[in-house]
Parts: structure tokens; C-alpha cells; sequence
């Protein structure tokens, strides 16, 4: 069930890079952050539902609050 919802998403995030890549790029780079980020998010929730018994829905709640974390940590990372 998992795998058909990120292969859904991933294809409409790289549909969304390949256009505004050509059409605007500030909106096409946008998109590719936000591709890292739902990659960051896709890592922790395989790893999350492998080593856990959760519903989906706790997953992915689970790994978004960790890929938040993940990212906070590195732009504090970056300021010192």
C-alpha cells in the first residue's frame, strides 16, 4: 500500500521538476528542495516500517517529524 502512495508521489514531483525546470526556475528549484526533503521523508519511513509495527498513517507522521528534525539539524549546522 506504501510503495504505490510514494511511487504516486515521486512521479508527480518528478512530472512537476521536469516542467518548471523549463517553464521558471525558481519554481522548478523549489521543487527540487522539496524533492530532497520527501527523499529524506521516503528513507525514514522504510526504515520506520521495517523496525516498527505502526499503521501508515503513524509512519508517515513518525518520519515526517523526523525528517523535520533532520532538516533543522543541518541549517543549524550551517549557521556556526
Amino acid at each position: 500500500k506504501s510503495g504505490i502512495i510514494f511511487t504516486i508521489v515521486w512521479l508527480i514531483v518528478g512530472i512537476d521538476i521536469y516542467y518548471f525546470s523549463n517553464v521558471n526556475l525558481f519554481i522548478g528549484g523549489f521543487f527540487l528542495i522539496g524533492s530532497f526533503f520527501l527523499f529524506n521523508l521516503t528513507i525514514y519511513y522504510f526504515a520506520n516500517s521495517v523496525h516498527t509495527d505502526l499503521k501508515i498513517f503513524a509512519l508517515i507522521k513518525n518520519s515526517f517529524l523526523l525528517s523535520l528534525n533532520s532538516v533543522s539539524t543541518v541549517l543549524d549546522s550551517s549557521r556556526r
